[in-house]
């Protein structure tokens, strides 16, 4: 008889964490078991679920946010109750997944997918409830792993995500052309420490570009930043983007200035184009981690330091053919982390937990 296992998440809208815990759910029911697919929020769904794969989502008709948290917990213990599952699968841990997950008696994976550092005291409680309560943690990186010194290890496993990229067309020669950047206009990403060593950069290369896509809460403070040193010439803030190959592959640079990621989808796929890269050192180490050190791809400087980013991206510009030489190298990702080696490695620990319940 097939294993039911209820794979549980936030949303089924963009995210790392939702776009791996789809990619894990695909290869679940791919391997024969029988799967279900829980999104707390009841958002549009951007991603490719196999369609023997039930997806379930809340109908929540309050706009207060505390009373729909309770709805949203009382209609994952409705299905609890009404559905036999033999196992749950559960990432991003979120307040709602908590709540729900209180009491529960079914045997439960749990998968760390942020920077452990960053969370405020209750959000750590949280987590160490939830491990505490988990027959297996995933992380994505060893670091993120070592930060919790209360679980075995035995208990653990790290698997690092996979570049979904298809390389196909990787032959065409391309202009490369601007510094770029993307993801949410949010305090963490600090697009504002990128803006500033752009522009204390601008005077010794003042042909170069910046254009940072994605859009978020701080776009109004980053615009103003711009127009405050007059750079609206230089410096782009366009909007989002499909993110394609072709995207990095037209770049001279890409830029991650983030203070805390997991493992850094963005970074990983520059790499994987061989786009050369300039990263910040951000929690637990996943940009150290992808560039082994700052030896392939690109350097890896410090989070937070206006004055190295800047210094990092002169000698990248300055030394431009060196960077292609090192960015070249950034195709490793390709044979390392490809979909069906992670996915082989997902499936291990998946029979491991599912065995094991």
């Amino acid at each position: 008889m097939k294993k039911r296992i209820l794979f549980m998440t936030e949303s089924l809208g963009i995210g790392g964490a939702q776009k791996i815990i789809v990619f894990v759910a695909n290869q679940a029911i791919q391997a024969g078991y029988d799967v279900t697919l829980m999104a707390m929020q009841p958002d549009t769904n951007i991603f490719k679920i196999d369609s023997n794969i039930k997806v379930i989502t809340p109908s929540i008709l309050t706009d207060n946010k505390k009373i729909a948290i309770f709805e949203k917990v009382r209609f994952f213990r409705k299905i609890l109750s009404s559905t036999k599952f033999d196992c749950i699968i559960n990432f991003p841990i979120s307040q709602t997944s908590f709540l729900a997950l209180l009491g529960n008696k079914i045997p439960l994976l749990t998968s760390e997918r942020g920077a452990p550092s960053m969370y405020p005291f209750i959000g750590k409680m949280v987590m160490k409830y939830m491990f505490s309560k988990s027959k297996l943690v995933g992380f994505q990186t060893s670091m993120a792993q070592d930060y919790y010194t209360q679980l075995s290890k035995s208990k653990t496993f790290v698997i690092p995500n996979p570049v979904f990229f298809d390389q196909s067309g990787q032959d065409k020669i391309f202009k490369r052309q601007d510094v770029i950047s993307v993801g949410r206009f949010d305090p963490v990403k600090k697009f504002d420490n990128l803006i500033q060593s752009f522009i204390e950069l601008h005077d010794d290369f003042p042909d170069e570009r910046l254009v940072i896509y994605g859009d978020g809460p701080q776009r109004d403070l980053l615009e103003k930043m711009i127009a405050d040193a007059n750079a609206q010439n230089y410096i782009k803030l366009p909007g989002k983007i499909k993110i394609t190959p072709d995207f990095y592959n037209q770049a001279k640079i890409f830029v991650l200035s983030s203070q805390y990621e997991g493992i850094p989808n963005t970074l990983l796929e520059a790499l994987s184009t061989g786009t050369p890269v300039v990263a910040t050192d951000c929690e637990p180490g996943g940009a150290r981690f992808l560039t082994k050190n700052g030896t392939v791809g690109g350097p890896v400087v410090p989070f937070n330091d206006v004055q190295a980013l800047r210094n990092s991206l002169y000698h990248s510009l300055h030394h431009y053919d060196e960077a292609l030489k090192i960015g070249e190298l950034g195709k490793y990702v390709n044979q390392e982390f490809a979909p069906d080696i992670i996915a082989k490695k997902w499936l291990d620990e998946i029979e491991r937990f599912v065995e094991g319940a």
